[in-house]
């Protein structure tokens, strides 16, 4: 998180917040602000890659174009 907080301030970041609600992606990110160039994904948002989504990944990454791209499972890889 704090990476991608100061790298979004001069680069732009994907973030997939694959571990994350919208209600503990607001408590999370409501430090961004318009200044940071970050575009975050929840994990309501994009399908599962091993069901043979990878198109929309694939789409992100074209689309936005991102320097740094930040996938955030560590949650579910604990579990």
């Amino acid at each position: 998180m704090q990476i991608a907080e100061g790298i979004s301030i001069r680069k732009r970041v994907l973030y997939l917040a694959l571990e994350y609600n919208k209600r503990v992606a607001k408590a999370r990110f409501e430090r961004f602000t318009l200044e940071n160039q970050i575009h975050i994904v929840l994990e309501s948002q994009i399908a599962r890659i091993d069901q043979g989504d990878e198109e929309q990944l694939k789409n992100l990454l074209i689309n936005y174009n991102p320097d740094l791209v930040i996938i955030d499972i560590l949650a579910k890889l604990k579990r």
